[in-house]
């Protein structure tokens, strides 16, 4: 839209400057990363693939050092409904996503793997996280933030109540904050 509008006032420096400044570093930053979200492909569960893309997007445009491992197709989801999973991977993703970025080392990794049994899932961060019991992140307010946030966590753990078969398992060790989900097929 910026583009198209400093085309029809046929500002020329403006596109120049904006083009060049805006556009072709995020560019150049996406190519790198063109390899890890060619990964999506193997994602055939719609509406994941689409916050995944959207997410990933985000996480190169921050510079994130962005690795995804997804080797095997990802076809459906069996004993959880494909919003709610894509609603607790928005949250996890949001999260992990901010707070590698406020660190040095800017590292997201993103594991998906589909077996007979299980649908896998990884999102481990670099993170700068103060020393307080990983229960805490999960209560309704709590925050590391400013005010007004502390519900996302706290909404991942009631959506995770409506599927007891689920394991979800949190971990913070050396500077890595980790999520894995195990979703029964």
């Amino acid at each position: 839209a910026t583009l198209n509008w400093y085309i029809e006032q046929r500002d020329f420096e403006l596109l120049n400057e904006y083009f060049h400044n805006k556009i072709l570093p995020t560019g150049k930053q996406f190519s790198k990363d063109t390899a890890s979200l060619g990964k999506l492909a193997n994602i055939q569960i719609l509406e994941l693939k689409g916050l995944l893309y959207q997410k990933f997007i985000r996480a190169s445009s921050l510079n994130l050092q962005l690795n995804i491992d997804i080797p095997t197709p990802l076809t459906s989801t069996n004993s959880m409904k494909p919003i709610d999973l894509s609603r607790l991977m928005g949250i996890f993703l949001d999260n992990a996503i901010e707070a590698a970025f406020e660190t040095e080392e800017k590292y997201l990794f993103c594991g998906l793997l589909e077996n007979e049994d299980n649908i896998i899932i990884c999102l481990t961060n670099s993170c700068n996280m103060n020393r307080f019991p990983i229960e805490k992140l999960y209560e309704n307010g709590f925050t590391t933030k400013d005010t007004g946030y502390g519900l996302g966590l706290f909404n991942a753990k009631e959506i995770l109540k409506n599927y007891p078969n689920v394991i979800h398992h949190t971990e913070y060790k050396n500077n890595r904050f980790t999520q894995e989900l195990y979703i029964p097929q």
